[in-house]
């Protein structure tokens, strides 16, 4: 890719973070997929598809995009993320380990990768191998941890509504 494709596709990929900030989806799938008929093997553009889908909760779809990412990208860190992600939302909590694993594997200082470890643990009964990993948050980020736990707690208040 050329400097100015690639200059113009960073501007696009702006854009279409922007819609999708603004729940804009429609919007943003569209340039998406107008950008990725002429880049169909940019991992960048297959993992903006992977997040707009899973934001959609087309986890299939989702899991296909990074799929094909990681086959482009194997030691990406954000890619193994995003795959155990998916894999959690799909309740497969024994893959979304390996992959959130590898992520920690490949950038150690993840507290996302940590928090969905944690998370997974959680869903499977192991609570002191969840603790662990909550534990490792609190003290690396304890803001993200803090957040996550709000959300959690926001959730829970609306289902008792």
């Amino acid at each position: 890719m050329g400097y100015f494709n690639f200059m113009k596709r960073n501007r696009i990929v702006k854009k279409i973070d922007k819609l999708h900030r603004e729940h804009n989806f429609a919007e943003a799938w569209t340039l998406l997929e107008s950008l990725m008929e002429k880049a169909p093997n940019d991992s960048l553009l297959l993992l903006h598809a992977a997040i707009h889908t899973f934001e959609t909760e087309e986890y299939n779809r989702s899991q296909q995009f990074i799929e094909k990412a990681l086959a482009l990208q194997q030691d990406n860190p954000i890619l193994h993320l995003a795959m155990g992600e998916i894999l959690y939302a799909k309740k497969d909590y024994e893959e979304s380990v390996r992959y959130l694993q590898k992520a920690l594997e490949l950038s150690p200082d993840n507290p996302k990768a940590e928090y969905l470890l944690g998370m997974n643990y959680i869903m499977r009964g192991k609570w002191e191998e969840a603790s662990q990993h909550f534990e490792i948050v609190a003290r690396e980020d304890r803001d993200f941890l803090l957040a996550r736990l709000l959300t959690i707690g926001e959730a829970l208040f609306k289902q008792q509504e």
